[in-house]
């Protein structure tokens, strides 16, 4: 499956507009998915493809991002919506820490909007 996610990746490469990838990070089961090896094909397909990681995650998914950015350094990555921390602010210290760590990298940033 991954081998044709990376396939597909490339052909999307083709296309001038493209300007990044979101995979729905925040609604897989595996918090841990990104942070797997066996995704690198498939990644490094789509570090090849588009300038950009569209990074759709929770405070709960930023251990395994902080994986993936040090496994592709060269992938600029955007993190959506600072990985929405709770209003409630119950993981307020492992979203700060696990943020942190990513946003040592030049190639890591967050987006605020909404």
């Amino acid at each position: 499956m991954l081998v044709l996610a990376a396939a597909q990746i490339e052909q999307l490469a083709g296309n001038a507009t493209l300007r990044g990838l979101r995979p729905m990070l925040q609604d897989l089961p595996d918090v841990d998915w990104i942070a797997h090896a066996l995704n690198d094909a498939a990644l490094g397909a789509m570090q090849r493809a588009a300038p950009c990681f569209d990074a759709l995650v929770r405070s709960e998914h930023l251990a395994a991002l902080e994986t993936f950015v040090r496994r592709h350094p060269d992938l600029r990555v955007v993190v959506d919506h600072l990985a929405k921390p709770r209003p409630d602010r119950s993981d307020f210290n492992r979203w700060r820490d696990g943020l942190a760590r990513p946003a040592q990298s030049d190639r890591v940033h967050c987006k605020l909007s909404g």
